[in-house]
Formats: structure tokens, sequence, C-alpha cells
């Protein structure tokens, strides 16, 4: 077959293979390839990265060539108020509201045509005002990254500006394929993050299907900014079906959030690769209140409980019943598939105080928690105080395999520190779960264990 008539999926596998010298080769030999290539380009951009000089040229670009513009499938600005040499200092960030204002007539004189002197006399402080001009071309927009070091201040003043229609909310926004939104915020900033306001507006648009957010913040880091409280958030009517939170500093308000979506399947929280307890509270109490509205059609659950709530009591007799109030609330989840558990920082692992949560019963009705809908129960980082218990459980589980027939996977990832005194040797865990094994490979269901020591 020759290469020409090969789908586009394909051309574009091979046009990212190649480097420049190589396609501007090919694309002289075909007007074909020369549009595959020019689509290919413009799919996916990462205006974060460009200098300044390049982003000018891109909007010029797309100024007179909107058809260009509605290429953009994927825009990514995760690192876009990452770059310090392109922002003013943290104390004068809101000052971006006086220089959005002032782009204004650009805007408009660049969607009539090209203005060679604006372009030319903008500065580099203006960055997010040249995004409020790439914006709103970009209709064919399917996937969106953005950073949030700061207040709703950057999403009213940049959404608004590329007519988002979000005065008033309710009329019809411009992004009507963009289907996965994802909220970082830089790690240079400390303990700034998005805050839930910043996510909202994206729950009003028509077919976002998939949220996520590195570090989400219940407070605002800019009080004056109230503009999102002038709006209702909406009840059950966001086709938002997944959201992802890796870290969140407390769980007020998160019902803002998942109580929007009218049927949520995916509710994921915990970062993979961090573990610490700071900024990162999760009690049970406020994870039920939050999910109630999603009982009837969550498939798949993700949560960490990597510290409770402050609020909560710090003695085990508070804290262990609201973690099993929370297991037994398992069962109204009657379309959960798939249950992921991580335990990581329930115990002061240092030694420093004598607040350990952990209690044997702290798992003791597990077997009869889990909804008859399971398929995948994954528990990660529990350490060996709950060992004993789990194994239990875990082979009461099995023994009842006729209540759970959909059940075909478990997988523990137990984390054996190896300290004779207080803790179960690595070697005797992974001992102890062969009969489990053996049991699950009896009644059709595979169990896979992991068992690591903590450096």
């Amino acid at each position: 077959m020759p290469l020409s008539r090969l789908p586009k999926e394909i051309l574009f596998l091979i046009f990212d293979k190649l480097d420049r010298p190589a396609i501007l080769s090919l694309v002289r030999t075909s007007r074909h390839f020369h549009d595959v290539a020019v689509t290919n380009y413009y799919r996916s951009l990462s205006p974060s990265s460009l200098p300044l000089k390049n982003l000018l040229l891109l909007a010029r670009t797309f100024a007179e060539s909107p058809h260009l513009a509605m290429l953009v499938r994927h825009l990514d600005l995760s690192e876009w108020v990452a770059r310090e040499e392109d922002r003013a200092a943290a104390a004068q960030v809101y000052d971006d509201n006086i220089a959005l204002q002032l782009f204004d007539p650009v805007r408009m004189q660049l969607s009539i045509g090209v203005n060679n002197q604006w372009l030319n006399a903008l500065r580099a402080r203006n960055r997010d005002a040249w995004i409020s001009v790439l914006l709103p071309k970009m209709l064919n927009l399917q996937t969106l990254y953005l950073d949030y070091s700061h207040s709703p201040v950057w999403t009213q003043l940049v959404f608004k500006r590329a007519g988002c229609g979000f005065r008033p909310f309710d009329t019809l926004p411009r992004f009507r394929f963009l289907s996965d939104v994802r909220l970082s915020a830089n790690k240079a900033w400390g303990n700034w993050g998005v805050s839930l306001s910043c996510g909202i507006p994206f729950f009003k648009l028509p077919n976002v299907q998939r949220i996520a957010a590195t570090k989400v913040v219940s407070w605002e880091m800019n009080p004056a900014s109230t503009w999102h409280y002038a709006f209702p958030t909406p009840q059950h009517t966001s086709t938002v079906k997944e959201i992802s939170i890796d870290r969140i500093d407390s769980c007020d308000e998160l019902e803002r959030w998942t109580n929007a979506c009218q049927g949520l399947k995916t509710f994921h929280f915990g970062a993979w690769d961090d573990t610490s307890s700071a900024n990162q509270t999760f009690d049970p109490v406020s994870l039920r209140a939050m999910l109630y509205a999603s009982e009837p059609t969550l498939e798949d659950l993700t949560v960490t409980f990597n510290s409770l709530d402050s609020e909560l009591p710090d003695h085990p007799d508070h804290q262990v019943p609201a973690l099993n109030a929370w297991m037994r609330s398992l069962k109204r989840f009657r379309m959960l598939k798939h249950l992921h558990m991580r335990f990581p920082n329930l115990i002061d692992v240092s030694g420093r105080n004598n607040q350990d949560i952990t209690d044997p019963d702290l798992l003791h009705t597990l077997a009869n928690d889990l909804p008859e809908s399971l398929e995948t129960l994954v528990i990660t980082d529990n350490y060996p105080e709950h060992f004993e218990s789990l194994l239990r459980e875990l082979t009461r589980l099995l023994q009842s395999k006729s209540k759970f027939p959909s059940l075909s996977r478990i997988s523990l990832c137990m984390l054996a520190r190896g300290l004779p005194d207080d803790n179960l040797p690595a070697d005797l865990v992974r001992r102890s779960l062969v009969p489990l094994t053996a049991l699950g490979q009896s009644v059709g269901v595979e169990v896979l264990s992991t068992v690591h020591t903590e450096p």
C-alpha cells in the first residue's frame, strides 16, 4: 500500500517519529503529506514552552488563518505560570486584571485582522492576555491542561475574555467538544493549589467527561475574588463522569464538585507517589457525604486515608469507628466494580506519640461490607498491624464467593518494615499469603500479592 493511502492516525504516528529535516523532505513530495504534517503539528500544542516571540507568531498565525486554530485538539498550559521570567512577582499577580483590560482592544482587532503595532508592543506580562486571544479560536479543543497557582481571578479574566459565556453562566460556552480537563498547581508555590471554585466553571461545559487536579484547596487565595459565588453550582446536571484528585487540604465543600455530576462513575483520591501526610487530610465522615449522591452510579473508587481530618478526635475510640462506619456504607454502592483502598499513614511510624489508631477491629467487617457487584479489590500500603484481621476477612470473603459472583481479582501490596519488635517480618507475611492465594484459585479468584520493606 502506498504511504499516501495510510490512515491519518497512522501517518500521525509516523510523523511523530521523524525529525524535522525528514518531515520537510516528505512534505515537499506531496500536498497530501503537507496537509497531514500541518494537521499533526497543530493538533497538540504546548505554548507554555514557547518563548514570547514564538507565541506572538502563533497568535498571528491563528488570527490570519482561523482554520489552523480549529485543528487544535490538545492544549497543554500546565507550566504556564511556572515561568517566573514571564510573570510579575507573586504580590503583583492580580495586576493581570489591568493588563487584560488594556488588551481587550487588541482582541477586537485580531477578530477582524492583524495589527502589527499592537503585536510588536506586547510584553511578557501579557502572556495571559495572549491565551485569551488564542482560546476562543480553538473551537475543537478536546483536552486542556491548566496550571492554577493563584486565585480564581485567572479563571475569570482569561476565560471571560475568551468569550466562554461565564457571565451569565448559563450562556452557551464555546468549548463544545472539550472532554478532558487537568488542573495542576505549580509546586514552587508551596501550599497553593487549585481552589474548588476554579474547577466549577468546567462542570458547566456541555461535554466534559473527566476533571483531574493535582492538589485542591478549599480556601480562596484572593478573598476579594468572590465572582464565582454569584452563580450556583450545578446540581446533578454536569456530564462529568470521572473526578481524580491527588491531594486535598480539606474535604470542605468538595460536594460542590461531586454533587454537580448527574452520573459520576469514577472517583479517585490519592497520589501514587506521595505518602506524606502534610495537607492531605481525608476523613471518612466527609467522604460519605460527598459521595452520597453518587452511590447509585459509582463504578470505580480509589481512596487514600493518608491522614484523618483534624476535627476528628485523636483517640482511636473515635477514629476507628469512623473508618468502620464508612466501610459499612460500601454496600450502598450497588454498581461498584473496582475498589482501591490505601492506608499508608494511619499510624505514627516514627513512634513520636502514642496515638496509634490501628486496631484489630479496623477491618473486622470487610467481608460483609463489600457490594455484590465488586469485580476487583485492591488494598495498598497496609501496615502489618492490620495484617491478621485483613487475612482473616479476605479468607472469609473467598469462602463466601457465591455472594460476590463478579469478583475476579484481589490485589494486595503489603508494607513490612522488618522491625522485629513490633512488625511482622516480610518473609512471614509472604508465607502467610500462600494459603490465601491457593484458596482464591480454588474459587476462581486471582490473588496477587506484593510485600516490600520500607527503605
